[in-house]
């Protein structure tokens, strides 16, 4: 970390545990890591208030950072006036509220602690903190709900007011998001959330342009919550906006100006990374930018990020030919693609806790490990992986050394998944919608859909979803 002031330390692990929650896991004791380092660092008044809020969103309580009597409290100091029977079920009445609440946004940030002229603004970037944590949460709510589950009872307005009806609340929302160019691709619940998520993370980006938090304290990480809610947006509409690519543009610019390399990531979190972590993230923001150009169209652009993603994460995909059996009732093997993960000289940087040590030391065929390459569905005589022979020690085929368990085959780390099926979305782009394309596709779907554990296909049994690959999920569902 670049600077040196102690106050940094702890701002910095708040931005990071926020970002934490839309990646893997950490390992079992990094909670514990981290409280130890929140213990050693300086004690600020809204500590414990962050602290309460990070905790809630990193167990998916995200409605109980929305209702939280102590941002009600602190932040946005509801009066009696503001009663159930002033809160009419209008569009002006929404747009009254949500205007007057930015307002209570802007004085909590900027005006109360004006008075604070020897924090060099420290004070100032811990509100910023609390407000993009009720962004995050809100972002979090409307992602739960409408892409990757579980739903659940939210109610439909955000904010902790008690609104006996919302049904012109939600039809002012869904203007506000059609006020992008288009109409929305299909139907939504609790869109509120969103547009609230969109309005606080907006008002703390105008407030860090307008210099209201020094530089010194800069929270950087909020242009990459922008890119994520904003391409949200845009993947919730029916035809692309003009004004959101151009907002997308300056935030992925920014971001990429202050996260783009291993570098960068290093200099701005430091010692509160872990193992690895750093790469991980570089890795992260350049699969996000190539999503964004994907949404586009921008081809060549989205290939760009997706290679430099792939560097990132130390990997080198390729295919090649094995041979092997395709079909139940094929006799002679053939020709079958295979997915092969080289790890680069930098895999070490990008390595996650969750891969296995041998896919860092040999190329790893991928794809076959825990699925039986017998089965086929039901209606076709198609196995759901190619049936290998195994090479012997004279690099010649045995039909007996055909490979069942693939118990060779690597584990992947979730955002080593992520880069392979990116280049699924390459291959949509490029080439033409046949059967053909299909197969080309395989070898990369079989990657994700043999691994043990993934991110991409599977049932969203668990509460806190990793939703950082909303995109994902939303393109292939």
């Amino acid at each position: 970390m670049s600077e040196t002031l102690p106050e940094l330390a702890i701002l910095r692990l708040y931005e990071l545990r926020l970002l934490r929650c839309t990646l893997p896991s950490p390992p079992s004791d990094f909670s514990h890591r981290s409280q130890r380092c929140d213990e050693t660092l300086p004690a600020h008044p809204l500590h414990p208030l962050i602290n309460d809020l990070l905790t809630s969103i990193e167990s998916g309580q995200y409605l109980q950072v929305l209702t939280s009597p102590d941002l009600e409290r602190v932040v946005f100091k509801f009066a009696e006036s503001d009663s159930i029977q002033s809160l009419g079920d209008s569009a002006e009445s929404a747009d009254r509220v949500y205007s007057g609440l930015l307002d209570r946004v802007e004085s909590f940030v900027s005006r109360e602690c004006e008075e604070e002229e020897n924090d060099g603004g420290k004070d100032k970037a811990y509100r910023v903190i609390v407000v993009m944590c009720i962004a995050v949460a809100a972002f979090f709510a409307f992602t739960q709900c409408n892409v990757t589950g579980p739903l659940e009872g939210l109610p439909k307005c955000p904010l902790p007011l008690a609104v006996p009806k919302c049904d012109e609340w939600d039809n002012w929302a869904r203007n506000q998001l059609m006020a992008a160019g288009s109409d929305l691709l299909g139907k939504l619940i609790n869109i509120q959330y969103i547009v609230y998520a969109k309005m606080l993370a907006m008002k703390v980006k105008d407030l860090l342009l307008e210099a209201s938090v020094p530089s010194t304290y800069g929270i950087r990480s909020i242009s990459w919550w922008l890119i994520r809610i904003t391409l949200l947006h845009q993947r919730i509409l029916d035809d692309r906006s003009s004004s959101l690519f151009n907002l997308l543009q300056v935030c992925t610019n920014e971001t990429l100006n202050h996260f783009g390399t291993l570098e960068k990531v290093t200099n701005y979190w430091g010692n509160n990374l872990q193992n690895g972590e750093g790469s991980s993230l570089v890795s992260t923001i350049h699969l996000e930018a190539g999503m964004m150009e994907y949404t586009y169209a921008r081809v060549d652009s989205c290939r760009v990020h997706f290679e430099s993603a792939e560097a990132a994460a130390g990997l080198q995909l390729s295919l090649t030919g094995v041979l092997g059996f395709r079909t139940v009732h094929q006799v002679e093997p053939k020709a079958q693609m295979i997915l092969l993960a080289n790890p680069t000289s930098s895999s070490s940087g990008g390595s996650c806790p969750s891969e296995s040590p041998g896919s860092k030391t040999c190329d790893s065929s991928i794809g076959r490990k825990n699925i039986n390459p017998s089965e086929n569905h039901e209606a076709s005589d198609i196995l759901m992986t190619p049936k290998l022979l195994a090479n012997d020690d004279n690099s010649g085929t045995k039909p007996e050394g055909i490979q069942v368990d693939g118990t060779a085959a690597a584990a992947l780390s979730a955002i080593h998944q992520a880069v392979i099926l990116a280049k699924c979305l390459l291959i949509e782009k490029s080439t033409r919608h046949d059967d053909m394309q299909r197969w080309e596709m395989a070898p990369y779907i079989e990657a994700i859909d043999s691994q043990q554990s993934s991110y991409f296909i599977v049932s969203m049994t668990s509460r806190h979803c990793m939703v950082y690959y909303f995109q994902y999920i939303f393109y292939f569902c």
